[in-house]
């Protein structure tokens, strides 16, 4: 049984465009792990229907079977001028480090903050996409668009007709 909610959840491992915390351990065929720093980490529930995504196609869809939660530490990079978490990495310019502000800087300030950490376990319910799935696909069902949101709600009928038919 469904809630009727559908979600587009990110999970990038190492291919993050930015760098101000250090990711998440997700298993992208057995759970989505968050914390309650992450927008919207209130809205997921057991019985969700989640759509995995890297950075340029669907990964695969899940139902979450259960989520758990337990206290935790966060360790969180800022700009050493500004305080901002929108970092960049450089590879070939230096500094080797850009805030979201423009300050360039050899090394990011790091702390750690408390949060709750979350994970939401899917059982053995994931199923992987074809490769052809574009991003693009799922930030057209989104209910409320965003670019920032690495926890969206979609509307599951908006795509549920093209996955049927080969999208």
């Amino acid at each position: 049984m469904t809630s009727g909610r559908a979600w587009s959840l990110i999970s990038l491992g190492t291919d993050r465009q930015y760098q101000g915390n250090v990711g998440y351990e997700d298993v992208l065929k057995q759970s989505y792990q968050y914390d309650s720093s992450v927008q919207n980490h209130k809205q997921l529930s057991a019985g969700d229907l989640v759509f995995l995504r890297g950075s340029k196609s669907v990964l695969g869809v899940a139902l979450i079977q259960k989520i758990t939660s337990k206290p935790g530490t966060k360790p969180q990079r800022r700009c050493p001028v500004c305080g901002n978490t929108g970092l960049k990495e450089r590879k070939t310019v230096t500094p080797r480090w850009r805030c979201g502000n423009g300050h360039a800087f050899p090394t990011p300030v790091e702390q750690s903050i408390s949060v709750t950490v979350y994970k939401a376990d899917y059982g053995d319910t994931f199923i992987a996409m074809p490769d052809n799935v574009p991003v693009s696909f799922l930030k057209s069902a989104a209910l409320r668009p965003s670019d920032q949101l690495s926890i969206e709600e979609i509307d599951a009928h908006k795509i549920e007709a093209p996955l049927l038919h080969g999208v």
